[in-house]
């Protein structure tokens, strides 16, 4: 597995997988475009994609209905620290 970040201007980035390809960006207050996700956003898409890709295994490998499987992530956010400072969760 390769996964490839190019980085296009500014505050942007291409993110290149196979054959797949998304963006990441900063919101235009912190110098960016607003044209993709920002990175810790981008980490929570794939720790929650994760999450509900083996929910709906577990729940396949047992004949249960895997419909409506939502994951949702709501993290505090550190201003002061321009960081995720901890999940709700933990």
């Amino acid at each position: 597995m390769e996964v490839k970040i190019t980085h296009l201007n500014q505050v942007k980035f291409a993110i290149h997988s196979r054959s797949h390809s998304i963006l990441c960006d900063q919101p235009a207050e912190n110098g960016g475009e607003d044209t993709g996700m920002t990175p810790p956003e981008l980490m929570l898409a794939s720790l929650g994609s994760c999450a509900a890709f083996y929910a709906v295994q577990y729940l396949k490998t047992r004949n249960l209905d895997d419909s409506g499987v939502e994951v949702r992530s709501s993290p505090r956010y550190a201003e002061s620290l321009h960081r995720i400072e901890r999940s709700p969760y933990a």
